[in-house]
């Protein structure tokens, strides 16, 4: 019951993000019916590296993240790759505000969190806070920070054989 917990309320939602707003900061925004398999299927993806590869976890995840979405979307590598780092960096920001206010302030430990599932999620979702802003700003106003995909610079725009792009 516990892995469903942290799956349905924790990693599902946080992949949800992560793919959302890194890929619409680099110009790639797609439809929920394209997008909403992905985020499900990358969820249980992270739920089971973090199980299995924890603490190397993170360039696993970085690594098929970057894969996926480059296969899955049809998106350039510099896209995907892009995508992913702006994720990681937003993402690294909550953690990072997590760790520095609310522990100490909660006198809590990383092994309490981890043992916790309750304590996993609910800390979970502090860490998104920048990724569910970056998702609203995406969506809701259109903000893109780095533009790699489609007309927005064209570094990461497939292009034929001919020159056009794809």
């Amino acid at each position: 019951m516990e892995a469903l917990t942290t799956l349905f309320l924790h990693h599902i939602p946080e992949a949800c993000f992560f793919a959302l707003a890194g890929l619409g900061l680099v110009g790639f925004k797609t439809a929920a019916r394209q997008w909403f398999p992905f985020v499900l299927a990358f969820g249980i993806v992270v739920h089971v590296a973090r199980l299995q590869f924890f603490p190397w976890h993170v360039p696993v995840l970085a690594a098929l993240q970057a894969v996926a979405q480059r296969y899955y979307f049809r998106i350039s590598w510099v896209t995907s790759i892009g995508a992913v780092f702006v994720s990681l960096i937003l993402l690294n920001l909550g953690e990072a505000m997590i760790a520095l206010a609310v522990f100490p302030i909660l006198s809590l430990s990383a092994q309490q969190v981890l043992h916790d599932p309750g304590l996993y999620v609910a800390i979970g979702w502090g860490t998104q806070i920048p990724l569910v802003v970056a998702t609203l700003g995406v969506y809701r106003w259109g903000w893109v920070i780095l533009p790699l995909h489609g007309d927005g610079g064209g570094a990461g725009v497939e292009r034929s054989a001919t020159g056009e792009k794809r």
